[in-house]
């Protein structure tokens, strides 16, 4: 038997609390300590778990994205630089740490990677299965035949 709301947030016949937004200054607080997690190099699931344990389990991991997309906004902002100025010169960065003898091997191969990635040439690439002169396979059929009269129909249980 389902109660009807009595109000006492007991949570049995409580009706979902309507959500709350933000005030301008707490925007500006989660926002800033998105900003502190990004310079400490934190990962977007590290950034989720403690923005959500600081401010409220309550809110959804979309939001902690926005707050981090806002963070690193306002911080390409402060550098006065466009976009396109910044990717230079973190290419030109990871270009010389490359080209510098007394680099590690482990270091030029981590700075050939961060190229990659901001040259958009680390995106997922189509795999498609081909037989032996190259034309596609695709994927195997499978034909489900109905059951033969007078056998019961199997069940299938979809957990």
């Amino acid at each position: 038997m389902i109660k009807a709301n009595d109000g006492n947030g007991d949570g049995v016949g409580d009706k979902k609390s309507p959500r709350k937004r933000a005030t301008p200054e707490q925007l500006q607080e989660r926002i800033a300590y998105a900003r502190e997690l990004l310079l400490k190099g934190a990962t977007k699931t590290e950034i989720r778990s403690a923005i959500r344990k600081k401010f409220g389990k309550q809110l959804h991991w979309s939001t902690c994205d926005w707050y981090s997309s806002r963070a690193r906004a306002a911080m390409r902002k402060e550098t006065g630089d466009g976009f396109d100025d910044l990717v230079s010169c973190s290419y030109s960065t990871y270009q010389s740490i490359i080209e510098d003898p007394d680099t590690k091997p482990l270091e030029k191969i981590r700075a050939q990677e961060a190229m990659d990635k901001l040259l958009g040439l680390r995106a997922p690439q189509r795999v498609a299965q081909t037989d032996s002169k190259g034309n596609d396979v695709g994927m195997p059929s499978v034909t489900i035949l109905p059951p033969k009269p007078g056998r019961p129909v199997p069940k299938i249980d979809r957990k």
